[in-house]
């Protein structure tokens, strides 16, 4: 292979579609609810006069940015970190140069907005601030756990209202938020990352859930005008997501533990968890669509999930096959001598 194709692929793989999928997908379940549930006081007006195609190809151009300026961002900012714990990462392996990252984030970023720019004002404004909570978590909220743990799942939360900023039914988004955060507390714990999480810290992440669940439930309470349990009415939505939480903790369950049983080290297991609990996302955004009636939209949802596991693989199978192959090298068993080495 060409060392130009080499680049290309590790690019490619250090991008991580399969976590870029699953913000794509939350964007587009936004747009496919607020066909089915939303009022038109409750849907964006500018995803009234453009196509469902335009729709879906401009949120998922606002996502595909924020979430590879994400991982680039991060990439960046812990290099130094990953030369030492995560040496075979594209960047810090240097099989991606420093400069070329910080393009690439640039350049994402700026599509995300200026795609934004067509959904409104609202969406511009959600994407900056989701820009901003990014370059916060990995500059300053990640070194302290209870700060990191809840930005990092604003971050999700975020984004996912960015195509319907008014939108009414936010339980998905809350839905997001939670399992994000949970999902992170369990990685922060199974890794044994310090600092550790202490009493003072659990009371910071269990109020920080609290203070933002109360404000998306007053948000829909505003919004729609009930006092009532918002969604109380349509309990028959909840039932594919319950059934894709109840996969998950299954599948997870699973992950860890094949995992832990040869005594693999708890980071790969925390590798493990953290891909599988992203991804999962898409499966959470196939069973609200199934639930609301949307069946077409729900089997796209899976298609995409599945495409999402795959692309996993499909990476690590490019990945090894873009590494240069391995040369003789004087001191490895088995290589021939070295005629210039004099004793």
């Amino acid at each position: 292979m060409t060392t130009r194709w080499q680049k290309l692929v590790h690019l490619l793989v250090s991008a991580r579609l399969e976590l870029v999928f699953p913000a794509v997908a939350n964007n587009w379940l936004v747009i496919f609810l607020a066909d089915r549930l939303e009022t038109s006081e409750s849907t964006n007006p500018a995803l009234a006069t453009m196509s469902r195609a335009s729709a879906m190809g401009l949120s998922a151009a606002i996502a595909v940015g924020l979430g590879i300026y994400a991982l680039a961002l991060n990439d960046i900012m812990d290099l130094r970190h990953d030369r030492a714990f995560r040496p075979n990462r594209p960047l810090a392996a240097g099989r991606v140069g420093l400069p070329t990252a910080v393009l690439v984030a640039f350049l994402c970023l700026l599509g995300a907005v200026g795609a934004s720019v067509f959904l409104g004002r609202d969406s511009v404004l959600l994407c900056l601030v989701a820009a901003g909570a990014t370059l916060f978590y990995n500059a300053v909220g990640k070194f302290f756990p209870a700060v990191g743990v809840t930005t990092l799942a604003l971050i999700w939360a975020l984004g996912m209202a960015i195509p319907n900023p008014q939108l009414v039914f936010a339980w998905p988004v809350w839905l997001t938020f939670t399992h994000v955060m949970g999902c992170t507390l369990a990685v922060h714990v199974l890794e044994g990352k310090r600092p550790r999480l202490r009493g003072p810290e659990w009371l910071g992440v269990c109020g920080s859930w609290t203070f933002w669940t109360l404000v998306l439930v007053l948000w829909m309470n505003t919004r729609s005008g009930d006092l009532g349990p918002p969604g109380a009415g349509r309990p028959g939505l909840w039932g594919g997501p319950l059934l894709a939480v109840g996969g998950f903790l299954v599948a997870g369950w699973f992950s860890v533990h094949d995992r832990m049983r040869p005594l693999r080290s708890r980071r790969a297991a925390g590798d493990d968890l953290r891909t599988l609990a992203i991804v999962w996302l898409i499966a959470f955004n196939a069973g609200w669509l199934l639930s609301a009636g949307a069946i077409g939209p729900g089997l796209f949802m899976l298609a995409l999930f599945g495409l999402a596991v795959a692309s996993r693989r499909l990476g690590s199978a490019l990945e090894e096959w873009a590494l240069p192959s391995p040369s003789f090298q004087v001191g490895v068993p088995g290589a021939a001598p070295d005629p210039s080495r004099t004793v």
